[in-house]
């Protein structure tokens, strides 16, 4: 006899269950834990872009798409927190853009291929703010003066995440990683992306190692295992100083590079030493038999363990360092043209210099 009222009841059970489950998914909707970045590249034509972030454990994600029949290219992502997204070309190192994402948010952009200053970014008002950030420092062609600008807007915002993006995608790091390492400690550690900063953080680490932070100390090798001479680098002598660590045969490049630093600056504006670090003097010398060097070459038996290289913390090779007249490293890193750069950056040539006494006497 109680049939019907049991059937009611079980109704309004299964119709109470079914209202519970709709509203359980849309509030789970509206949690959403990823991130949309629609594009669109006018003149891109089929070509496909990857879209390449660090997430919050550190490790680079990639992500490949196409463009679709309306020329939309969209990608989706995961990030609990801000990171940046930065999206490239098949075979191309140099980004088409780069944009903030955080999961939960829906970005649109739009510009023309390789027009930079059509990019039109919406959906998210920090990604376009990022794109006007980029848009005033890459305006700026000195690195020193880029930098400065870049210190600034650290410092006014250093509780915005933009910020940190700016000094990791912009700053010019190379003789400047001490300035660099101080402006990242500027910037609130609860807003930092965990994932980008523990990847600059390793890289600055291998230039701002504890010996980058001291002053270079004098450097005296054997020029091979069978003759008392010796090679040597006494910082505080020569306004700068360039010692170079190879393991190998040095490319084309690298001593066409060496051998321009030697011939446009004398001995005592530029002292230039090369330490070998192969296994043993051998190979070494077969390796820099075709340098033809104007500049110090020795070698280091034990290579970067040995004594005089162990205390520079030489973390890979091939390494350069430079530092100026009062022994202080002004830079420490893999790449020859960046360290040419910084002495240039700071050195007149000879002949230039010559050119403006001329000037001066008539």
């Amino acid at each position: 006899m109680n049939t019907p009222s049991i059937k009611i009841y079980r109704g309004q059970i299964v119709r109470s269950l079914f209202i519970f489950l709709t509203l359980l998914l849309t509030s789970c909707s509206d949690d959403d834990p990823h991130f949309t970045v629609r594009l669109r590249v006018d003149g891109l034509g089929n070509q496909g872009v990857d879209m390449v972030y660090t997430d919050r454990r550190g490790a680079l994600r990639r992500v490949t798409a196409h463009p679709d029949s309306k020329e939309i290219i969209e990608f989706t992502g995961s990030a609990p927190s801000p990171t940046l997204a930065e999206f490239f070309t098949a075979g191309s190192a140099r980004p088409l853009l780069a944009l903030p994402v955080e999961d939960g948010r829906k970005i649109e952009a739009r510009m023309k291929f390789g027009l930079d200053s059509t990019l039109v970014v919406k959906g998210w008002k920090p990604a376009a703010e990022f794109v006007r950030l980029l848009a005033s420092t890459d305006s700026v062609a000195d690195p020193i003066e880029r930098n400065s600008r870049i210190a600034a807007i650290v410092g006014d915002h250093p509780k915005d995440f933009l910020s940190a993006f700016l000094l990791m995608t912009r700053f010019h790091v190379p003789g400047h990683e001490l300035e660099a390492d101080s402006l990242l400690q500027l910037i609130d550690q609860e807003i930092l992306p965990q994932g980008m900063v523990k990847n600059w953080a390793r890289m600055l680490g291998g230039q701002i190692a504890t010996g980058a932070r001291e002053e270079m100390r004098g450097v005296s090798l054997p020029i091979s295992a069978d003759t008392l001479r010796r090679a040597s680098l006494t910082p505080g002598l020569q306004s700068y100083q360039l010692l170079a660590v190879t393991a190998k045969a040095k490319n084309r490049d690298d001593i066409l590079t060496l051998r321009s630093l030697r011939d446009s600056f004398p001995n005592n504006r530029l002292d230039l030493l090369e330490v070998g670090a192969q296994t043993d003097s051998a190979t070494w010398r077969a390796d820099i038999a075709r340098d033809t060097a104007g500049w110090q070459q020795g070698w280091a038996p034990g290579g970067v363990s040995s004594a005089p290289l162990r205390r520079l913390e030489i973390p890979r090779l091939p390494f350069y360092i430079v530092a100026d007249s009062s022994t202080k490293i002004i830079y420490r890193g893999e790449s020859l043209d960046e360290a040419a750069a910084v002495i240039r950056s700071r050195l007149v040539p000879a002949a230039d210099t010559d050119s403006l006494a001329n000037e001066v006497q008539e």
